[in-house]
């Protein structure tokens, strides 16, 4: 063979490398391109699920700890608790002192709640509630849209319980109307006996916890 045909059969071979190696090349990066479009969106759902669950285990976790303070200390200022607010695109918690409920959301790229409330604690949604079937606390999730952005919102909501035998009412009353998105404490503010006080048909006297809140 002569060196100008090895030398010509030399440069197509290496063309033929190149093109190659350009061809896999482009199918890699069509291929990472669909994989992205594909799983950007699966990435988002996870994104959203993780807030989610952050979100309901801390709302789960606030109530546990309001409920304990109220039912088992005795002194008042005597008890306190903490929790750390999950930091879920910096939104924070909310105390609504008039309507007895603590509010907590954030906005989601995904709309994986219906506009009705949904009932995460217990099926017993009335009030006044059964006391000793339904807890004091009533904690709730809901999808809505405020000024054209859609957010996840959980409340818990303090309603009162009645004990039909005793004709008297129970219910935690939360104090504190401030927002904030680091840390909660939660401090035992004493009991009373509200005479009359029980919203329940049957009427009656209320016994009445209070929890101060404190929002940082």
């Amino acid at each position: 063979m002569k060196l100008s045909d090895c030398l010509l059969h030399k440069i197509r071979k290496g063309q033929v490398q190149v093109l190659s190696l350009i061809i896999i090349t482009g199918i890699v990066i069509a291929l990472v391109g669909v994989a992205y479009i594909w799983g950007s969106p699966m990435i988002e759902k996870r994104t959203v699920y993780t807030q989610y669950t952050s979100a309901e285990k801390f709302m789960n976790d606030l109530n546990d700890r309001i409920a304990t303070l109220a039912t088992t200390c005795t002194t008042k200022n005597g008890c306190t608790q903490t929790i750390n607010i999950p930091n879920i695109d910096g939104r924070g918690l909310s105390v609504d002192e008039t309507g007895n409920t603590l509010y907590f959301h954030f906005p989601s790229s995904q709309r994986m709640l219906a506009s009705e409330r949904i009932a995460l604690n217990t099926p017993y949604t009335g009030e006044p509630a059964d006391y000793g079937t339904a807890p004091p606390g009533l904690l709730e999730v809901e999808g809505v849209t405020e000024d054209s952005i859609y957010l996840i919102k959980f409340s818990l909501h303090y309603r009162e319980l009645y004990d039909e035998d005793s004709g008297i009412g129970y219910m935690i009353k939360i104090q504190g109307n401030v927002q904030g998105n680091n840390q909660i404490i939660m401090t035992y503010a004493g009991t009373e006996s509200v005479s009359g006080g029980s919203a329940a048909p049957q009427g009656g006297d209320m016994t009445v916890s209070t929890i101060q809140l404190s929002v940082l």
